[in-house]
């Protein structure tokens, strides 16, 4: 859908540092939470396998399908 690849490459440019900066930036825009020691390294895997210059956007586009991105509970 282009609509959430738009609002995953918007999620990437506003946020901003070091990997574990950025991943905490877009968990907390998302999710209002931090991520947990299993996310972490389970987004941090993801994000490796991705090639650069769609890491970040592939990242953004991961957390804005979860369901807990999408319901509310």
């Amino acid at each position: 859908d282009p609509v959430f690849v738009e609002a995953a490459r918007a999620l990437a440019a506003r946020t901003s540092g070091d990997f574990q900066q950025r991943l905490d930036q877009s968990f907390e825009l998302c999710l209002g939470r931090k991520p947990g020691n299993d996310e972490r390294e389970w987004l941090l895997a993801y994000w490796k396998s991705q090639p650069e210059a769609m890491a970040w956007t592939g990242l953004a586009s991961v957390l804005l399908n979860l369901d807990e991105f999408i319901t509310r509970e």
